[in-house]
């Protein structure tokens, strides 16, 4: 059986990894797009700008935009701006839809399960005997997405104390148009609106975890697709690099080999590391620290797959597990 999804924010870049992410997928079916008023009833392929590589589905191409209002599948998979987000959401999954959202406006309130399926699924199986006429389920910011993988073997066992990152977010991460090309091409822009308190927050949220320190810099980085973290974090017990690859490997093992440790001291790479649609997570380069209870490495994940488009889909499929 295929069930259908409303896609609103369809226009953008995480919206169209959805679509190409669920183009060849049996059990969903992308049936009802939405969009600004002016929109409505004109056809998608007529009206967006497709910017992925892959070409944009026909049966897509072929849906015509409509209103939020007449949003008739249970499952939305929202890829709207926050500020939009923050009243539809709610408003629908008062009408009785699952909201799966990318959006940050929910992911720290009340009204929404933010949720990293290898994490913390039992938040959301909690959640569902509360929420029978609806809810939003939210995934993390694109980064906490990524390197939370990283960081869960060693939550998991009690060893971490304190977190220094620094962020190299690629262009795809603000968006279509995003940075000017000309502010971005040979250059670096070591700031980035709002993302290091939003990251701190949603680590704290995700882990339950609120009196961990956590440094973070970000830096927008002239590459397509790939957000790569460098993190060193300071532990409560010392811990070798093989032990700390070995928690890691062993981790990742239980946890449907999402979290892959490279050996290679030049990798992980965007160029090389990262497939088509990768939900995986690359860490390389593990090495002491500062003393033998600190370690750092880098991670490095897909922004738009397992950073947004695949982080939300993730979430359905594991709502969908818990209730057939």
């Amino acid at each position: 059986m295929t069930t259908p999804i409303a896609l609103m924010g369809a226009s953008g870049m995480v919206g169209q990894t959805v679509i190409a992410a669920l183009a060849n997928d049996q059990s969903y079916k992308i049936v009802e797009i939405t969009g600004s008023e002016k929109r409505h009833n004109r056809l998608y392929g007529e009206e967006a700008q497709w910017l992925l590589s892959m070409p944009c589905p026909e049966p897509v191409k072929s849906l015509a935009f409509t209103s939020f209002d007449a949003i008739k599948s249970k499952y939305v998979i929202s890829a709207l701006p926050s500020d939009v987000a923050y009243t539809i959401e709610p408003a629908l999954a008062q009408k009785g839809h699952v909201v799966f959202s990318n959006a940050a406006a929910h992911r720290l309130s009340n009204e929404a399960a933010m949720i990293v399926p290898e994490i913390n699924p039992q938040i959301l199986e909690r959640a569902l005997p509360n929420r029978k006429a609806g809810m939003i389920v939210t995934n993390p910011n694109c980064v906490v997405s990524i390197v939370s993988l990283a960081l869960a073997p060693f939550f998991e066992v009690g060893l971490i104390k304190a977190i220094s990152m620094t962020t190299l977010q690629s262009a795809s991460g603000a968006g279509y148009p995003g940075v000017a090309s000309l502010d971005l091409l040979s250059n670096v822009v070591p700031y980035i609106p709002e993302e290091e308190t939003k990251i701190s927050l949603e680590l704290r949220h995700l882990f339950e975890n609120v009196d961990v320190p956590i440094s973070v810099q970000c830096n927008r980085v002239p590459i397509r697709v790939g957000h790569m973290a460098s993190i060193e974090l300071t532990l409560a017990d010392h811990l070798s690099v093989i032990e700390a690859k070995r928690l890691m490997k062993n981790w990742s093992e239980s946890h449907g080999d999402m979290l892959i440790v490279h050996d290679n001291p030049t990798l992980p790479q965007p160029m090389k590391s990262l497939s088509d649609f990768d939900m995986r997570v690359h860490v390389g380069r593990v090495q002491m620290g500062l003393s033998d209870r600190h370690i750092r490495f880098c991670v490095l994940g897909d922004n738009l797959a397992r950073g947004a488009a695949g982080a939300a889909i993730g979430n359905m499929k594991l709502y969908d597990e818990f209730v057939k």
